[in-house]
């Protein structure tokens, strides 16, 4: 069995505050680590927060349209075309 290969890494250049830095390295972290995993959770939540706002934009829809098809268009009796 093929063990997982890693994904390719891209060196990138980031601008960051500078104490901020100096504290994480301070306390040992991995910056590169810790930058990749937190842009991975940010990307992760951004996914589904997209995935439910196009699912309430469906629901949306759906129910505008069961309203207009139940009721009729607001004002259609008033319309000259």
């Amino acid at each position: 069995m093929d063990a997982p290969t890693a994904p390719e890494r891209l060196r990138v250049e980031l601008e960051l505050d500078r104490d901020l830095v100096a504290k994480a390295r301070s306390q040992g972290r991995d910056l590169s680590r810790l930058v990749e995993r937190l842009l991975h959770e940010h990307m992760a939540r951004r996914d589904r927060l997209d995935a439910l706002r196009a699912a309430q934009a469906g629901a949306h829809v759906h129910a505008s349209s069961a309203v207009v098809a139940k009721h009729g268009l607001w004002g259609e009796e008033f319309s000259t075309l």
